[in-house]
């Protein structure tokens, strides 16, 4: 599609529910503990925990890994896993609606391009969300909706010392009720062949702790030292104003005791019960919507960070207004004083190229110039990889591949939507940037996978935002 650009810079909002912890529905954060009374919930209190875990890095071994039924039914991202089963695990863990017709991937016509891909379905298992819609009324709200960031809904693995799993459940967004019952719906369904009288504590029992800070899974990162890393993001998350944003969806749930974190208590929170001996918190990257760090960093062992460079070459595209060549700018400026900090945190950094950011911007849908078309903010980055088992299953970028919003140029009337299927401004330099990212994750002893996501990436996320590992206990060998 040829577009005229209007030359116009502007925001743009999706109304579906988009990005890995993007704001384009009004999200709620709550200071405390929920549903510490569910079953294997080992924990009587906000800080009464039973049970001390440590959260087990991304890069160390894995069983399984989590995604949602959506990222198949409505992004096909069925290359991505059918990687995902090739990695080593034993289990895809699939997060379906509570009233999904079938009961296991080999019954479902959702599962055959999967199928047909050669993945064995036998090892797709089908786990239901306790809280999303039970009717088809339900379906229609958002809060019932199961969204495919499975990264940042999904809990967060841990193990204590006896070698008992233990799924940290950090709040989620208050209006994304079937999202944030993943970490109650999956220690069900991990416990469900367990007698009923089993141990809270024992190691062959899952549990679960309510960690009660709000964040996404896609902005934390750690090692095994226990640094764990992560943006302001957080505190944004936890802060009085958007506390006071949340409170009417609050009601709707019947919570009143919603309580304003500050850093030091968020750190507090991650060194007890995430077993972080440093927390860092760094600033967010500009124009970005998630805010999280996974857009421009990754662990790729205990010692190495891989960092985002935004090159010259980028910032000086001519296909850039002189505002965006400004904020590109701004972006470079942040990634260099960032890949500063950690390595004065004692870390190795690597950079990576990263791809030009597209900012929103509006252009005309016509020759004649009567219609007006907002084009999406795209973010594309090599770190939202997922490194399982000594793979990295890492975003490709082809062509732009998302939804505009056409206006009446003259009355801004909103007529539709189209599909945008349009070269990327950087095009030239995608694939010497693809050998850069394969290099660096390779010195690091990765296999490469590159899984095309162009129709993730238009919507605020990519491979790691929409999966989420289960790690093996790194104390056995």
């Amino acid at each position: 599609m040829k577009l005229y650009q209007a030359g116009l810079s502007t925001a743009f909002a999706l109304t579906f529910l988009t990005a890995c912890g993007q704001e384009a529905l009004k999200s709620s954060v709550k200071g405390h503990p929920e549903y510490i009374n569910d079953k294997y919930t080992a924990q009587t209190s906000k800080d009464g925990i039973l049970v001390n875990p440590t959260a087990v890095p991304e890069y160390r071994d894995s069983s399984g890994v989590i995604i949602s039924l959506t990222v198949l039914t409505s992004s096909g991202q069925h290359a991505m896993a059918k990687a995902l089963l090739d990695s080593g695990i034993e289990k895809l863990y699939v997060m379906v609606p509570r009233v999904y017709a079938y009961k296991t991937a080999a019954q479902s016509p959702d599962f055959q391009p999967l199928k047909r891909l050669g993945a064995d379905l036998s090892r797709v298992v089908l786990v239901p969300a306790k809280d999303s819609a039970s009717t088809a009324a339900e379906t229609a709200k958002g809060e019932k909706y199961l969204t495919v960031w499975a990264r940042d809904w999904s809990p967060q693995p841990a193990y204590t010392a006896e070698g008992q799993l233990v799924l940290l459940d950090f709040n989620y967004y208050s209006n994304r009720d079937a999202d944030d019952s993943a970490g109650r719906s999956l220690v069900e369904f991990f416990n469900q062949s367990l007698p009923t009288d089993a141990i809270l504590t024992s190691p062959e029992l899952v549990s679960r702790i309510s960690v009660p800070v709000y964040n996404e899974g896609g902005n934390f990162m750690n090692n095994d030292n226990g640094d764990c890393l992560m943006t302001t993001r957080v505190t944004d998350a936890n802060s009085a104003a958007a506390i006071n944003e949340a409170a009417a969806d609050n009601r709707r749930k019947n919570i009143f005791n919603d309580e304003v974190m500050d850093k030091t208590e968020i750190v507090r929170q991650y060194k007890e019960k995430a077993g972080c001996k440093t927390v860092s918190i760094f600033p967010r990257i500009p124009y970005e919507g998630t805010g999280h760090i996974d857009m421009w960093a990754k662990f790729l062992d205990n010692d190495t960070i891989i960092v985002n460079e935004l090159r010259d070459e980028i910032v000086n595209l001519s296909w850039y207004t002189d505002e965006e060549k400004a904020k590109a700018k701004e972006i470079q400026s942040f990634l260099e004083a960032r890949a500063q900090d950690i390595k004065n945190l004692g870390f190795e950094v690597v950079r990576i190229p990263m791809p030009a950011p597209i900012f929103g911007y509006e252009a005309y849908y016509d020759q004649k110039k009567t219609q007006v078309i907002a084009v999406p903010d795209v973010f594309r980055s090599y770190t939202n990889s997922i490194t399982v088992n000594g793979h990295a299953v890492t975003p490709r970028y082809e062509a732009m591949d998302a939804d505009g919003d056409i206006y009446d140029a003259k009355t801004g009337k909103y007529l539709g939507s189209t599909a945008l299927k349009n070269p990327y401004p950087d095009a030239d330099f995608i694939q010497a940037y693809e050998k850069e990212a394969s290099v660096a994750y390779e010195n690091s002893g990765y296999r490469m996978k590159f899984v095309t996501v162009d129709n993730l990436i238009s919507i605020g996320g990519a491979i790691h935002c929409t999966t989420m590992q289960i790690a093996k206990n790194p104390n056995v060998l």
